[in-house]
């Protein structure tokens, strides 16, 4: 990874960590379905901004339909997981639980991109699982499993979508389709926010949730996901995953400054052991990509 693909991730890592902890303060204003629509009104809003000239046409109706699934997995369907579990779960234990999104994508890599597993990648998927368990384990968290449930669909749900985007769509234009997905979210979220009764009408222009939103579908998400996709589009699916670990740790450091949250000792030890996993299941790819080259 050159320095400039580098600092791209870390820029990427710094918006998308600071998203949990927004959401979990945002969370007091509105709820999940309404945040979520605003953020990807705001993320249309400002892809658009930045973007237009790059903007083109779906290469076929095919695949618009593509679009269709892979906004569906990549955006509507984890967003939606992961905001309602954080509505019962802290901000740094969502940011865990969603980032074990790469154990995901070294397996779906296998089986529908045919990259191979070793004896390092099945390692650190046993490894990163473990980690999965002993946060499930955790009694002092007792009373949030369906909120930590939900959150490892998220998971689950993102790395469908990022498995679905590198085999179908990484011909397409990448613009055009970071944009249509927001567009096919908007009418969906909206209607299950309207059917949820989660908007609260008195808060709508409190300038800490307007705030808030404009950051989350701004950098938060339209140039963030941009960086996400463009960055896929360069490596392959498990390696750049590789890196991953570093958006929980940044959660959990700025949710401790910034919110106040305090994860406990047996939280800290599954984060660590996930952490271990993913470097240990994703490196074994780094390393047979830079001997392929």
């Amino acid at each position: 990874m050159k320095w400039v693909d580098a600092l791209l991730f870390l820029s990427m890592a710094t918006f998308w960590s600071l998203n949990y902890i927004f959401l979990k303060i945002a969370l007091a204003f509105q709820g999940p379905f309404f945040i979520l629509t605003l953020r990807v009104i705001f993320a249309l809003i400002f892809t658009i901004l930045l973007f237009f000239n790059r903007l083109g046409r779906p290469s076929s109706h095919k695949s618009i339909l593509k679009i269709l699934i892979f906004g569906s997995l990549n955006l509507t369907l984890f967003m939606s997981f992961w905001f309602i579990g954080e509505t019962i779960v802290s901000a740094g234990l969502s940011a865990i639980l969603v980032y074990t999104y790469p154990l995901f994508v070294v397996i779906l890599s296998r089986l529908f991109l045919h990259e191979r597993l070793n004896r390092m990648s099945i390692t650190g998927l046993v490894v990163g699982f473990l980690g999965v368990i002993i946060i499930f384990s955790n009694s002092s968290i007792s009373g949030t499993t369906l909120g930590m449930v939900l959150l490892v669909m998220a998971a689950l749900s993102w790395a469908s979508g990022t498995i679905f985007y590198k085999r179908f769509l990484s011909g397409e234009n990448l613009w055009t389709v970071n944009t249509l997905q927001y567009i096919f979210a908007i009418p969906v979220v909206f209607a299950m926010s309207i059917l949820t009764g989660g908007i609260n009408t008195s808060e709508i222009l409190n300038p800490t949730f307007l705030m808030i939103v404009i950051y989350m579908g701004s950098l938060g998400t339209a140039v963030a996901y941009t960086i996400y996709l463009f960055l896929y589009r360069r490596f392959k699916a498990a390696s750049i995953s590789s890196f991953f670990y570093t958006v929980p740790a940044l959660s959990l450091l700025y949710g401790h400054f910034i919110i106040s949250e305090r994860e406990g000792l047996q939280t800290i030890l599954g984060f660590v052991v996930i952490s271990i996993g993913i470097l240990l299941s994703s490196r074994s790819v780094v390393k047979e990509e830079s001997i392929n080259k």
